[in-house]
């Protein structure tokens, strides 16, 4: 079970996701699966380096679902 901190990031991360896959005419596991922001939350730190160790998520998600979103 996640702590609070983690739980509100994936949760927060499932918002975006949600919101990108609308703004994009996508359906949300195309845009990010649901293990994925699952794995994201549970990094120390959100960065391009630490997001490559995140499976399933290459060059094309990173860029994709940077800052400008």
């Amino acid at each position: 079970m996640p702590d609070e901190k983690t739980f509100a990031v994936f949760s927060h991360l499932r918002e975006i996701r949600k919101k990108i896959a609308e703004e994009d005419g996508l359906p949300v596991y195309a845009v990010f699966t649901d293990e994925e922001p699952a794995d994201i939350a549970g990094l120390k730190e959100i960065t391009t380096d630490n997001l490559k160790k995140v499976k399933d998520i290459g060059e094309g998600k990173r860029n994709a679902s940077g800052n400008d979103r």
